[in-house]
């Protein structure tokens, strides 16, 4: 069992190495995609082999080796995490890492999240807000079933506003 400190020290160093290596490639967002695909085809060989079982663990590392075609910076370094036994840090590390990244590139993320499905319509006028107000902005929507009915709720970088919809509409077209 790895210590919380221990943990968090890892994948922030791992984290901007990894952000420094993308931010250096020509095509960042293609190495980034490539990074996903490269962790999925890891995963889907059934990399679950726990690091404690040594033996297990480099024959797994052997066979990702051989199988794969290791081309670019990123796949070594994520080989590297791999024989460093910290594959099960994979997956912090890359959210880490996309977060450093859209810091580093001053791109916000904003998650817009709802009951049920947005309509078109109702898509498209948020998105034109949202635009007109932030620069470089990626907008992703998400069903949330613990919102309540007549709420949105928008996230971005940590920070949560919940608008109720039904009081905005009363507020502004009965007054």
């Amino acid at each position: 069992m790895m210590a919380v400190a221990r943990r968090r020290q890892i994948v922030n160093s791992y984290s901007k190495v990894l952000a420094d290596i993308l931010i250096c490639s020509e095509n960042k967002e293609s190495f980034f995609q490539e990074l996903y695909n490269f962790v999925d085809k890891i995963d889907n060989q059934s990399f679950s082999v726990n690091p404690l079982i040594y033996n297990k663990y480099r024959n797994a590392i052997k066979d990702i080796t051989c199988s794969f075609n290791i081309t670019n910076e990123v796949q070594k370094f994520v080989l590297l995490i791999l024989k460093r036994h910290y594959g099960c840090l994979l997956g912090e590390i890359i959210e880490q890492t996309k977060q450093l990244l859209n810091n580093k590139l001053h791109r916000t993320e904003v998650f817009v999240l709802s009951k049920n499905e947005l309509s078109a319509q109702m898509k498209q006028k948020i998105e034109k807000e949202i635009s007109n107000q932030i620069d470089n902005v990626e907008i992703e929507y998400k069903i949330d079933t613990s919102i309540k009915e007549n709420c949105i709720n928008f996230m971005s970088n940590g920070n949560i506003c919940c608008l109720d919809l039904k009081k905005i509409s009363e507020k502004f077209f009965l007054s």
